[in-house]
C-alpha cells in the first residue's frame, strides 16, 4: 500500500465541524461519523486549562460566547474512547 492510502482506522472517523469561528456571540458545532445515540461530552477551557463550562450533549450543539473575554479558547470533546480538541477564537 502506498503511504496516501487510508487505512481503516481512518475510514468514517469522527470530524468536527465548528462555525462560525472565529465568532463573537454564538456558534455551531457539528460532530459528524459517530452513531446517533452516542453520548457526547463537551468541555470549554481557557489556555491554562480552567474549565469554564461541561455538558452532555447530541452532535448538533449551539455554544453562547456572549460574555467571554476576547482571546482563544479550547474546546474539548469526546465520545467513548474517542476524543478531540479545537481552538474556539472569540472577538
Amino acid at each position: 500500500t502506498s503511504a496516501q492510502e487510508e487505512t481503516p482506522e481512518e475510514l468514517g472517523a469522527p470530524a468536527i465541524r465548528l462555525f462560525p469561528n472565529p465568532t463573537h456571540r454564538l456558534t455551531t458545532l457539528e460532530i459528524e461519523n459517530l452513531g446517533p445515540d452516542t453520548q457526547i461530552q463537551y468541555g470549554l477551557y481557557t489556555l491554562t486549562g480552567q474549565r469554564l463550562w461541561s455538558k452532555v450533549g447530541g452532535q448538533r450543539e449551539k455554544i453562547e460566547v456572549q460574555g467571554l473575554a476576547k482571546g482563544v479558547y479550547l474546546l474539548r470533546v469526546q465520545a467513548g474512547d474517542w476524543s478531540e480538541v479545537k481552538q474556539l477564537v472569540v472577538h
